[in-house]
């Protein structure tokens, strides 16, 4: 499982590096550009996604807290009701704080691609255009969040009603489910780049305060 994770993760960085390379060079999105913008951007992205990770691991231990302390307050009080709507509360509130984090991560690829400078620069910008346009940001997020998630019940019924159907039309079926995912993927990550182009990414490759470029 463990390899199947980090297989996957490591697919991720390198389809977004193809899919907002395109995106952002304005480019045709030809097979041989798009998998050379993925090559090219990879360990770039490797290294913002472990900067992230000053954002992310913050996020997920204030999460788990909350939810550590939602159920010592059950156990004190046995107030099943109120532990439910104080779970669903801080379950919103978390889903708004690993949006924010995601969107620090995908935000900083972008202004990595325009130009912003080396890693902990590109890092920084992400992250300041998120505080600029939180709220934003977390419209666009819902806005592709319910449609996105539809998919997963609607495969449930799919592999419910095509239990009794011949394998190879099922598989089909379910290739089909997988792509459409993929497509909700790409259109909201062209989203993204559309909401950030009208904001200036700042000076490229600036000096740091030793006078050398910050391309880490």
């Amino acid at each position: 499982l463990a390899i199947l994770l980090l297989a996957y993760g490591l697919f991720s960085l390198f389809f977004s590096g193809a899919v907002y390379g395109v995106f952002v060079s304005r480019t045709a999105p030809r097979l041989p550009r798009f998998l050379k913008h993925g090559w090219n951007h990879f360990a770039a992205f490797l290294k913002l996604f472990l900067v992230c990770l000053i954002v992310w691991i913050p996020v997920l231990l204030i999460s788990l807290l909350g939810f550590i302390l939602l159920a010592g307050i059950l156990r004190e009080s046995g107030n099943e009701i109120a532990f439910r709507w104080l779970g669903l509360a801080w379950l919103v509130i978390t889903g708004l704080m690993m949006a924010y984090a995601w969107a620090v991560f995908d935000f900083a690829r972008i202004r990595r691609l325009e130009g912003a400078g080396g890693t902990w620069r590109s890092f920084r910008a992400g992250m300041r255009f998120v505080h600029n346009h939180l709220f934003s940001i977390w419209l666009l997020d819902l806005l592709f969040l319910v449609p996105f998630l539809l998919i997963f019940p609607l495969t449930s019924v799919f592999r419910a009603l095509a239990a009794s159907w011949p394998l190879m039309l099922m598989f089909l079926g379910l290739q089909v489910l997988a792509w459409l995912r993929a497509f909700f993927r790409i259109v909201f990550m062209h989203a993204e780049v559309l909401l950030i182009s009208g904001s200036p990414p700042g000076p490229a490759a600036e000096l740091d305060a030793d006078g050398e470029p910050d391309t880490i």
